[in-house]
């Protein structure tokens, strides 16, 4: 069995989407089988070849697309069997077209709350409350609100936590 990839943005949004499309989509291959890379979207494109070639899927999540990005995006796709591209970045909508005429690739795209929103509502994985919870504060981290005191405390810590000084 060929290794995946699993490239996110290194924000709270992105980590929590990595966790949940490795947790019901890619559980028999983490953690041996996962190459896992977190990215800022500026450097997506430099940062995204550390996942390696010839891999069975190569998944992108919550990464605004940029010309290198696409570009970067498309050449891998001849070189993987399946390319995933998930994001709720409403700047990537001018390159969606391209990726989506690529023939193993499935590319979802919506303006959504959160990345782990957007794949809640097009995946429909079966989440737990705890996922549940996380996809909320994925929420929050992004800028929505919470009636629950506790998710805006927990999207700060995580925030804080992943920060880079």
């Amino acid at each position: 069995m060929k290794n995946s990839g699993v490239v996110c943005h290194g924000d709270c949004d992105g980590i929590i989407s990595a966790f949940l499309y490795i947790k019901h989509y890619l559980r028999d291959a983490w953690p041996k089988k996962v190459n896992l890379v977190f990215t800022q979207p500026w450097r997506a494109h430099v940062d995204a070849r550390k996942i390696g070639e010839d891999l069975n899927e190569a998944v992108f999540l919550d990464i605004a697309l940029s010309r290198e990005f696409v570009d970067f995006l498309k050449a891998l796709s001849g070189k993987v069997d399946k390319l995933v591209v998930i994001d709720h970045h409403r700047s990537s909508a001018e390159y969606l077209k391209e990726l989506q005429a690529l023939p193993n690739a499935r590319t979802i795209w919506r303006k959504a709350p959160s990345c782990p929103r957007l794949m809640l509502e097009t995946l429909k994985p079966c989440t737990n409350p705890y996922e549940s919870f996380l996809v909320e504060v994925a929420d929050v981290c992004e800028g929505a609100e919470s009636r629950r005191e506790e998710v805006g405390k927990v999207a700060d810590l995580i925030k804080l936590a992943i920060a880079r000084d």
